[in-house]
């Protein structure tokens, strides 16, 4: 049996926006078609588009026939759906000219709110609720009959459309099972995976054709057990083609990929680093094409920009969290180490720059300030070396994320000290100003931010023979 592709070069995962970007009023089926040629014109080999999400059939591309579901009203294309077009026919033929896999993608426990009559199923099974989200109506996978009523979700997708592959979304909505459970339910939910992968090799042996399971898990191999899925066995028995990870919201610059990759390279899965939402569309397209091509991305300047990303899970007892900011009491000798992982080899890049944004320190324009002394990985920046600026106003949010005032501490940055990987960056308070009134001062430091930017080897300099004379000017 053969697939469509076998190297599909970028894989997207279209979770929302197709309402709200890509489809205007008046609306026309061509819009359908526009929508899968930005993706195919910018690179993509696979477009996973969501189709289900909360017990509907949201952003409404089908009408069901699955007697627990219902149509999602999308009012731009009630005129396709009613007289029984499928606006998902237009997209999946669409992509098959173009050369796309093309994946149904399905939220497996979205945590957002819908009207009832909307979300039939979770409507009218209250008992089947995970009490971990008491605010809002989600399924427990515990129950057998809300892991059926999933797989007969699939089936119908599968048996109804020339669909090239699932994917299942386990980053919206985090809990399959209630938090205290879910380390133990391992065995329930790699079932729930087997059942989808035999269900999908027989529909595959129908159509010739081998079809793919992709899945989407939060970045902690620990936090994926704790919450009940055995991603490596999932991976060691081939269930899953295409394993990728985050966390629903941004990129994690500082999520270490090789156990993710090193799981999957004697297997015949996949993994696909994940890559955030980048604003502002059709501009965006471009970065697809940034991404998918290793060298262009070595000619470029990178930016890695370390942040708080907000986001926090409770599991097994057990908060994991990526919010990577340090806090520091504001006294002298209080000292603070920012890990940042660096996927550069310095020795080999042109210059490099490292940005600490700190709040909370005593800083002005002129006179006395804060003083510190950085280090990374071990070894003194020299204070010469080091340049500041106080940012009065804070950053707007056009800028990045909003800051209240904050000092800027910035200088080059070197292999070594520097390494390809993990790096420690140590701010320690030397001296601190306890008379007048800096705008930002207050009882603690904190190292909010911290950005590298890499710029690409030097530009080479050598003569274009054959294009520039002494005498002559193009």
């Amino acid at each position: 049996m053969d697939s469509r592709h076998v190297q599909p070069g970028l894989l997207y995962f279209a979770d929302g926006g197709l309402g709200v970007y890509n489809l205007w009023d008046p609306f026309s089926p061509e819009q359908l078609v526009r929508y899968v040629d930005d993706f195919a014109d910018n690179g993509v080999g696979i477009l996973s588009q969501m189709v289900f999400t909360g017990g509907t059939t949201k952003p409404g591309l089908f009408r069901p026939e699955h007697p627990d579901l219902t149509w999602w009203p999308d009012e731009r294309l009630r005129d396709l759906i009613e007289p029984g077009s499928q606006p998902l026919d237009m997209l999946i033929r669409r992509a098959h000219q173009r050369g796309l896999q093309f994946f149904a993608k399905l939220r497996m426990s979205d945590w957002h709110e819908h009207r009832p009559e909307d979300r039939p199923f979770i409507t009218a099974h209250p008992e089947l609720h995970n009490p971990s989200w008491p605010t809002r109506p989600v399924l427990d996978y515990t129950h057998a009959s809300v892991r059926q009523y999933h797989l007969a979700v699939i089936d119908e997708l599968l048996r109804r459309f020339d669909i090239d592959g699932i994917t299942l979304n386990f980053i919206r909505g985090w809990y399959c099972f209630p938090q205290e459970t879910g380390r133990g339910q391992h065995a329930v939910l790699t079932e729930f995976v087997r059942q989808i992968r035999r269900c999908l090799d027989e529909y595959g042996r129908s159509r010739g054709q081998k079809l793919a399971l992709s899945v989407i898990v939060l970045p902690s191999f620990d936090l994926c057990e704790a919450l009940g899925y055995d991603v490596t066995r999932w991976v060691e028995e081939g269930l899953i083609n295409y394993l990728s990870c985050g966390n629903g919201h941004y990129t994690d610059p500082n999520l270490d990929h090789q156990p993710w990759s090193r799981l999957c390279e004697d297997s015949d899965c996949r993994y696909f680093p994940m890559s955030g939402p980048v604003s502002g569309h059709p501009t965006a397209l471009g970065y697809l094409r940034e991404v998918g091509d290793p060298l262009r991305l070595d000619e470029g300047p990178r930016h890695y920009w370390f942040r708080p990303l907000g986001m926090t899970w409770k599991a097994d007892g057990r908060s994991y969290d990526d919010n990577y900011r340090v806090t520091l009491p504001r006294r002298v000798g209080a000292r603070g180490e920012y890990r940042f992982r660096l996927p550069e080899d310095l020795a080999r890049c042109g210059r490099c720059e490292l940005f600490v944004h700190v709040l909370g320190l005593h800083s002005t324009g002129s006179g006395p300030q804060d003083q510190v002394m950085i280090a990374v990985n071990g070894v003194p920046i020299p204070s010469r070396s080091i340049r500041r600026v106080f940012y009065t106003d804070g950053r707007l949010e056009q800028f990045g994320a909003p800051l209240p005032p904050y000092t800027s501490f910035w200088f080059e940055l070197t292999a070594p000290p520097a390494r390809c990987g993990q790096n420690r960056l140590a701010v320690e308070l030397a001296g601190v100003e306890l008379t007048g009134g800096g705008a930002d001062a207050g009882d603690t430091a904190t190292l909010e931010e911290v950005e590298v930017v890499v710029m690409p080897r030097p530009v080479d300099r050598r003569p274009l023979h054959g294009r520039l004379s002494r005498n002559k000017v193009l």
